[in-house]
């Protein structure tokens, strides 16, 4: 699946919560959580629905993936990762062990 791509955070985050992931997700060296909530989420009751590209043109620190996970009893929530070197180790170990969509 090809990421979709929108010009800024925002409007991605926009999009996200309209179709209904509007808890975010934070990741740290334990793993990660949604985050009104201290349990971890396990890889294996979450999965990724969709993700997005934000490129904005005007600004190279306005550039990240947007990923929009839902758990099995059904929340959905945001993960906002920079690319590349600027990435999230975490984050990106985290998102290692979900499947991506096809």
């Amino acid at each position: 699946m090809e990421p979709n791509q929108f010009s800024s955070l925002q409007n991605a985050i926009k999009v996200l919560a309209d179709r209904g992931f509007t808890e975010s997700i934070i990741c740290d060296e334990n793993g990660a959580r949604f985050a009104d909530d201290d349990a971890l989420i396990e890889p294996s009751q979450i999965r990724i629905v969709d993700y997005h590209r934000v490129e904005a043109d005007s600004d190279a620190d306005d550039r990240c993936m947007v990923y929009a996970l839902e758990s099995e009893s059904g929340r959905k929530g945001v993960l906002v990762n920079s690319p590349g070197m600027y990435s999230d180790t975490n984050i990106n170990a985290f998102l290692k062990q979900l499947e991506t969509p096809s």
